[in-house]
Parts: C-alpha cells; sequence; structure tokens
C-alpha cells in the first residue's frame, strides 16, 4: 500500500514569504491531486499567486493550490468567514481553479459583529493602532472562549443560528466594547449593530457556507492522498514567538490543547 505524502509551508518572517506560489508549485508538482490543508489563521491571511499565463489571485480562505488543481481543507485551527468565501470561489473558479472545500464542523466563525469590534477598537486606538486588517480574526477566537457564544462551521446549517447570531450583536457586543474601554461607537457602526437587514444577509451567507462546503473532520484525510499544509502567517506572527501587539491570534505549531491556541497576553 502506498504513503501519503504530507507537505508542510511556513513562513519564517513577518509574511510575504512567498507562501502562496510555493504551495502552487508543490501542488502542481503532485503526481496525484493533492489537498490544500488551511492549516491555521483565517481569512485576514493573503496569499499571492501570480502564473506565467495570466492567471492571478489573492487566496483568502480557497488553498494556494487550486490553480494547479488542489482540493481544499479548512481546519478545526483555520477561522472561517462565510461574508467572504461566496466572492473568493466565485473569483478562483472564474479562472479555472478547484473551488472543491471541505471544513472540520468544528472550525470557529467570525460574524459581522466581530468585524466592528475590531475595527471600532483600532479606530479607537488612534495613533497608537496596532495595523489590523479589521476582519475581526483575533476578536472571533475572544468570544469563543464563552461557548455560549461560540459559533462553528457545525452551527452554521443548524435550527439554532438565528438566536445565537442574535446573542452576539445583542449581549457580547456591548460586554466586549465595554471590557475594552470603547464607550461609543461611530454613527457608521451604531447603524450597522442596529441593522437588522444585517442579521438576514448574514444569515444568508451562512447557509451558502453551509451548502458549497462540505463537513470533513481533520482526521479524514485520504490515506493516500497528498497533502499540503498551508500556514498562514510568517513564524515572527504567531502569538508565542512574536512581540506584543505586531502578532495575531494564531500558531504556526503543533499545539498541545486547545488553551494553548487561546492564549493571549
Amino acid at each position: 500500500m502506498g504513503k501519503s505524502i504530507a507537505q508542510a509551508v511556513i513562513g519564517a518572517g513577518y509574511g510575504d514569504e512567498g507562501k502562496g506560489h510555493l504551495v502552487d508549485a508543490l501542488a502542481a508538482a503532485a503526481i496525484d491531486q493533492p489537498v490544500v490543508v488551511r492549516s491555521n489563521g483565517g481569512a485576514q491571511a493573503g496569499h499571492t499567486v501570480a502564473l506565467p499565463d495570466g492567471r492571478r489571485h489573492v487566496f483568502h480562505h480557497v488553498g494556494s493550490g487550486a490553480l494547479a488543481g488542489a482540493k481544499t481543507h479548512l481546519s478545526r485551527f483555520f477561522v472561517h468567514h462565510p461574508m467572504l468565501l461566496d466572492a473568493e470561489r466565485a473569483a478562483v473558479a472564474a479562472l479555472s481553479g478547484c473551488v472543491e472545500i471541505t471544513a472540520d464542523p468544528r472550525g470557529l466563525v467570525t460574524t459581522p459583529w466581530d468585524m466592528l469590534i475590531n475595527q471600532a477598537v483600532e479606530r479607537s486606538r488612534g495613533g497608537g493602532r496596532h495595523g489590523s486588517c479589521g476582519l475581526g480574526f483575533g476578536e472571533t477566537i475572544e468570544r469563543s472562549l464563552d461557548p455560549a457564544l461560540a459559533l462553528t462551521v457545525a452551527d452554521l446549517a443548524g435550527p439554532a443560528l438565528r438566536g445565537r447570531l442574535q446573542a452576539i450583536r445583542d449581549v457580547w457586543v456591548k460586554r466586549r466594547l465595554a471590557a475594552l474601554g470603547v464607550d461609543a461607537l461611530s454613527a457608521d457602526e451604531a447603524q450597522v449593530l442596529a441593522d437588522d437587514g444585517v442579521l438576514e444577509v448574514f444569515i444568508d451567507d451562512c447557509r451558502r457556507f453551509a451548502d458549497t462546503v462540505g463537513q470533513a473532520s481533520d482526521g479524514g484525510l485520504a490515506a493516500r492522498e497528498p497533502v499540503i499544509f498551508e500556514g498562514a502567517q510568517g513564524l515572527l506572527l504567531d502569538q508565542a514567538i512574536g512581540v506584543f501587539p505586531h502578532v495575531t491570534r494564531s500558531h504556526n505549531r503543533d499545539r498541545p490543547d486547545d488553551g494553548a491556541q487561546l492564549a493571549i497576553p
């Protein structure tokens, strides 16, 4: 019986190491169709692939081997962003890339209100801003420390989705902003928080995600399937290695338990 081949692409700096191009090259060189595992981070990480035939894409959810025909698996340590996935799948499909995606049902999910908190806090820092992308990655992990407010891939097609989202919007946002010392939202931020239309659109985003992304545990990858692990950030952005605040709430190494992933100063 043949053995599976596993390769891992991890940057050694702060990013911009060419991880996307290397994943694409490894996928193109694979004898059998590989699967690229987005093994950490989230949609805030953008990996660019530009090919000689003129095709170019910045990958956020889809694995960077998609233009070489690789499937994508989003691991339990990847933070999913339903608001952004549908457009990216369409863009990759238009470039004749593979948009077959699975996700571990335990993976965390970002909501519009995580983005709102992220952006409001960054705005409040004024000249001391951390340089956040504003996509709610770290806020998603913070919220998920409370099991009653965590949102996972498994929840996106469930009957309790609306109630969970309403609790995040109505309970969590106020609690989190108070803890962070944000006294007031801007007019635009307040409007987003009060708009029930945002909730309805996001529920649609979640349903589309559930319809187009298959659920599969990390341990279910085929035994003989070539696997390429695509790390999200460079090692110096790892929260256990880099210098706060110039880090992300992500690890590039194996974790002994979930608590290690979620710890941050």
